[in-house]
């Protein structure tokens, strides 16, 4: 199935515009079963409910990766305060990538006067697309090592079907 160039930038603006439609009709039912009484917490209502969810499949990814994990040596495992850390900063870069970087910042290179080092390319997984390096190429630009990103497209393809796109970006 071929997929248009930008399908994650549009489908990740779709799933934005979704999620905003869902807010206002939970705000829209907060108002009517609460008479009008407090439009702004029907708004942090909806707000929260679609918050909610996001975290919910993102602790869902979380408990995947936590169950499937090697064997950790005792003096590398994290206490519950240090898991749930990492839970809330997986959390927050989950909502900063798909719902801000990926739909706004793709980018395919940053060439930087007087670079130092080699040059980086810089590969998404699946679903993902070059956005999902905005903090990351900051973080280079900043120690002045010229990067590259790529969008593997189409979506769909199976691993061997993006050999040429990296061919052609190494």
């Amino acid at each position: 199935m071929k997929v248009p160039a930008g399908a994650i930038r549009r489908a990740t603006r779709v799933l934005l515009v979704i999620q905003a439609g869902i807010v206002l009709l939970l705000y829209l039912a907060a108002i009517r079963y609460f008479d009008g009484r407090s439009p702004l917490l029907a708004v942090a209502g909806g707000l929260a409910c679609v918050v909610l969810v996001r975290m919910l499949i993102v602790a869902n990814n979380f408990m995947l990766a936590l169950f499937y994990r090697n064997r950790t040596p005792s003096q590398h495992q994290l206490g519950w305060l240090a898991l749930l850390q990492l839970f809330l900063r997986e959390f927050a870069a989950s909502m900063a990538s798909s719902s801000w970087t990926m739909a706004f910042h793709s980018f395919d290179k940053r060439v930087i006067p007087g670079a130092v080092g080699l040059p980086v390319l810089l590969v998404h997984g699946y679903a993902c697309n070059s956005g999902y390096w905005h903090a990351m190429s900051r973080a280079l630009a900043r120690a002045r090592i010229t990067h590259y990103a790529i969008d593997l497209e189409p979506v769909f393809s199976d691993i061997d079907g993006f050999v040429a796109q990296l061919h052609d970006a190494v």
